[in-house]
């Protein structure tokens, strides 16, 4: 099994929380962000004004974690589609 560990202390107690799912209509077209707040559990779907789409061209997704060990960061995980590869990013895994 492996399990997603926070870059900054290395436990791999972590929770994940709200998510951003971005799409595009075109390649290199403007993305549309579809919000989901894991607290209230509403999804909120808007422009991307500032660009947060992991793929520089096609759709991504964000998903946000929080360190349940002792340094509590804030940290995000991010999948983008390039030219037919999906590239997935801001991870430390730890095989147990």
């Amino acid at each position: 099994m492996i399990y997603v560990a926070c870059p900054f202390c290395g436990s791999d107690y972590t929770h994940h929380g709200d998510v951003e799912v971005y799409v595009r209509d075109r390649d290199d077209g403007e993305s549309q962000i579809t919000l989901v707040n894991a607290k209230s559990k509403k999804t909120a779907l808007m422009k991307d004004e500032l660009n947060a789409n992991p793929s520089w061209r096609r759709n991504g997704i964000r998903i946000w974690f929080e360190c349940e060990a002792g340094c509590q960061e804030v940290f995000s995980i991010t999948i983008a589609q390039h030219k037919g590869q999906t590239w997935v990013s801001g991870l430390k895994l730890i095989e147990l």
